[in-house]
């Protein structure tokens, strides 16, 4: 029992896996059409990685407030405040990174007034 129930959920997540891949490639796909664009497979899978790695994100975010919320059901709050708290911490570390870009690339290059 235990055997079938762990192919079932193996194949359902190949097909999520597939799903993303199809949405994404067609989402390029129109979005270039006037340009000569193209994606390569392997950008195409780290594509599709990045996206299931933020969904797991989220995932794992909106477990933990739907465990601190002492409730059984995820519902779409829990899921729009872990991808809130997600992307406050991702603005955070862009703005360090670009600030630390920005003091090397002074240090390297300093303006002459």
């Amino acid at each position: 029992m235990s055997i079938a129930l762990s192919v079932a959920s193996l194949k359902s997540r190949s097909e999520q896996e597939n799903g993303h891949a199809r949405h994404a490639s067609r989402l390029l796909c129109s979005m270039t059409q006037e340009s000569d664009m193209e994606i390569t497979r392997k950008s195409m899978w780290r594509m599709i990685s990045f996206v299931n790695d933020m969904l797991e994100k989220i995932d794992v975010k909106a477990s933990r407030l739907v465990v601190y919320g002492k409730k059984t059901t995820m519902r779409s709050q829990e899921i729009q405040s872990a991808a809130g708290v997600l992307m406050k911490h991702a603005n955070i570390e862009g703005i360090k990174t670009l600030d630390l870009y920005h003091a090397s690339h002074m240090k390297d290059n300093p303006k002459k007034t």
